[in-house]
């Protein structure tokens, strides 16, 4: 009768044993899942905010060289290319449009502080704004510093 009794006791806590092992490897399991999970979703974050970002670029490029091939056009296809060369124009305008109002009128400083509440995209406008006229090397400097700052945000 003792031995039925440890053998019983013996089968119990064994059995305590496993399903509390299963339980603690299910539950590093689910774990290590969530963890690739969550660093395969900052993944794809980081390249929707860099390919947002180089799309852009591609549009603007594209728009300005478009733009400045239109203005070289013979004399005789003005008829044709400059109702185009408008709407060129114009949709370079809007798509590198600086999203801050009153941008022109800010000094650096002021500018600077504009630029935390700028996308990776409202960057390059104001970036591209900024090399086109003042070319104020602070401005360009922490443009490039918050550009960095998203991206590194974006892929950690």
């Amino acid at each position: 009768m003792f031995n039925h009794w440890l053998k019983s006791i013996n089968r119990t806590e064994i059995r305590t044993e496993i399903r509390t092992e299963i339980r603690n490897r299910s539950h590093q399991t689910a774990q290590e899942l969530t963890k690739r999970v969550d660093k395969a979703k900052d993944g794809l974050r980081a390249a929707k905010i860099q390919g947002e970002h180089t799309l852009w670029l591609v549009q603007a490029e594209t728009l300005a060289k478009t733009s400045r091939a239109m203005a070289k056009a013979p004399t005789q296809l003005d008829a044709l290319t400059t109702p185009l060369t408008t709407r060129v124009d114009g949709w370079l305008g809007q798509l590198t449009q600086v999203k801050i109002d009153g941008y022109d009128s800010l000094n650096a400083k002021m500018a600077i502080s504009a630029l935390g509440a700028l996308d990776i995209v409202g960057l390059a406008r104001v970036e591209r704004h900024e090399r086109s006229h003042k070319q104020r090397k602070t401005v360009l400097g922490a443009i490039a510093r918050h550009r960095a700052l998203r991206l590194q945000r974006s892929a950690a």
